[in-house]
């Protein structure tokens, strides 16, 4: 069924890799950001970071993954795959390979790779940037803080404001597989 289906698949690789790769799971908020940051590097997007809107952030993952993936309905929502079989399919099955056979057997070093572009991508954005500059000059107007604690700045906008820095999770070369 997925590989009948020729319409956008650079989305849904995205996507996918995303689910299985970051270290946690991301919000509705984040996995835009990081869809968008892969997309942007094949001029697929629009240039300008993207405004998270919830109902956007439900037709986003709904499409992206062709179904496979679905929004938490939670105090905090993360983007998930709607059954765990949906995970056995793409790792223990070796769904993935079939369809992405590129990516060849040692799949996941790849599927890494194609992630850590996605941040290199998303950092060197000017308006990320921008943010950082801030960030790391002190500006305390922005009221923008890691969360968890984690040293990581791994924050998004989840009120909305476009003006916040954002790193899609998963970002660095220790992510960790969920299985």
């Amino acid at each position: 069924m997925l590989t009948h289906d020729n319409d956008r698949p650079e989305w849904l690789k995205l996507c996918i890799l995303w689910i299985l790769f970051a270290k946690r799971p991301l919000s509705p908020a984040k996995f835009r950001h990081a869809i968008w940051a892969g997309l942007l590097k094949q001029r697929l997007v629009d240039p300008e970071l993207p405004v998270h809107i919830h109902m956007d952030a439900v037709k986003l993952v709904t499409s992206s993954s062709k179904g496979l993936a679905e929004i938490t309905k939670s105090k905090q929502p993360t983007v998930q795959f709607i059954h765990e079989s949906v995970r056995d399919f793409l790792v223990k099955e070796k769904g993935i390979q079939d369809l992405w056979p590129g990516l060849e057997f040692d799949w996941e070093g790849p599927s890494h790779d194609v992630l850590k572009r996605c941040c290199t991508t998303y950092l060197h954005h000017p308006r990320v940037q921008a943010g950082i500059a801030a960030l790391e000059g002190g500006d305390e107007e922005r009221n923008v803080a890691p969360e968890g604690g984690d040293e990581e700045r791994n924050v998004a906008p989840e009120g909305g404001d476009e003006e916040r820095n954002l790193v899609p999770e998963g970002g660095d070369e220790e992510r960790n597989q969920r299985s």
